[in-house]
């Protein structure tokens, strides 16, 4: 499992815990909804985007929010055009607490569907993706923003 908690770690309120949780969701409702500026203002200018196998390959890695914006909006402008994505995550825990940053684990499964302009029972979701978002958060002058978000795959 992660790092617990220990004595001399800063214990989080419920409700810095609950907007933590809430970052974590609006990520996905912004990748689902193909925002691409609000889901770059989640980030703090200088944050980190990769994307790893689970063997620990990186597939990518962005070094900052403008970088970051720009990947999300060529991959929903070209490889998302057409397709409906659904991004479900579960079970997050709270892995470090400091003064001012916090890191957890969340597992995800992701769907997707092709977009034909009509309702067709024939057109299922399909599985892409599942695996870890492993992301360390800061509290900023605006609130607690994503300084890093490590997507692992298990495929």
């Amino acid at each position: 499992m992660g790092k617990k908690l220990d004595k001399t770690t800063p214990i989080l309120t419920a409700e810095e815990k609950l907007v933590i949780c809430e970052l974590i969701s609006t990520y996905s409702f912004m990748w689902d909804e193909k925002n691409a500026i609000g889901l770059s203002h989640l980030f703090t200018e200088k944050c980190v985007w990769g994307w790893y196998r689970l063997d620990g390959t990186k597939i990518l890695e962005i070094l900052n929010r403008k970088a970051f914006n720009d990947f999300v909006e060529r991959t929903f402008n070209d490889q998302l055009k057409g397709i409906q994505t659904r991004h479900f995550q579960t079970n997050t825990i709270f892995i470090e607490s400091k003064e001012i940053m916090v890191r957890t684990k969340t597992i995800y499964f992701s769907t997707k569907v092709m977009l034909n302009g009509k309702v067709d029972m024939e057109n299922k979701p399909l599985a892409s993706y599942q695996g870890v978002y492993e992301d360390e958060f800061v509290k900023t002058e605006n609130g607690w923003k994503f300084k890093s978000r490590k997507v692992i795959t298990d495929n």
